[in-house]
């Protein structure tokens, strides 16, 4: 039986900055489902470093035709995950277990994006409370009911932020149905 999980991944570039996202998979490495906030422009292109003409949005890329189909989605090719990244599983079990947890995600990303969250410009990145691609990593963690995955040695602009009030968060978060 495999034994599936949620783990946080930080993606690099420029070496020392991060754009941390969500992975849901099997243990063994089959890749499922992963979820970005990512910039996008007013075309609907996604931009590798956004600006403040851009949006912020909310982005499930499904690699399992399967899993995609519950979903009434297309199985996706678009990927950020590389050989040697830093990841932290925040949480396993079976697949229906984490099929909930990331489920709670997964709805909020339509709230998410008809908010219509702009993204910060370069110089806004350095400021407190930026929300941008990290801060949705982090309200996506909060609404999965799992740890929010730091990684060491690397900045991580907007991370420990979030995009909605605790209010909205408390509305969407994951609660298991017998809780132990």
């Amino acid at each position: 039986m495999s034994i599936y999980a949620i783990e946080g991944r930080s993606f690099r570039f420029l070496k020392i900055i991060s754009h941390n996202f969500w992975v849901m998979g099997e243990l063994n490495g089959k890749i499922i489902a992963e979820l970005h906030g990512l910039a996008v422009d007013k075309t609907g292109q996604i931009k590798a470093i956004g600006n403040s003409a851009d949006l912020l949005k909310v982005l499930h890329y499904v690699h399992d035709s399967g899993y995609a189909s519950g979903f009434g989605a297309k199985a996706s090719y678009s990927s950020l995950v590389l050989a040697g990244q830093r990841r932290e599983v925040v949480f396993r079990g079976s697949y229906n277990e984490v099929v909930e947890r990331w489920k709670a995600a997964v709805k909020a990303m339509d709230y998410l994006n008809c908010l219509k969250l702009t993204y910060p410009g370069i110089h806004q990145q350095f400021f407190p409370g930026v929300i941008n691609s990290n801060s949705i990593y982090t309200t996506l963690g909060y609404i999965m009911n799992v740890h929010v995955a730091r990684f060491p040695w690397c900045w991580q602009p907007g991370c420990g932020n979030v995009a909605l009030s605790e209010e909205e968060i408390q509305k969407r978060q994951y609660r298991p149905l017998f809780p132990i």
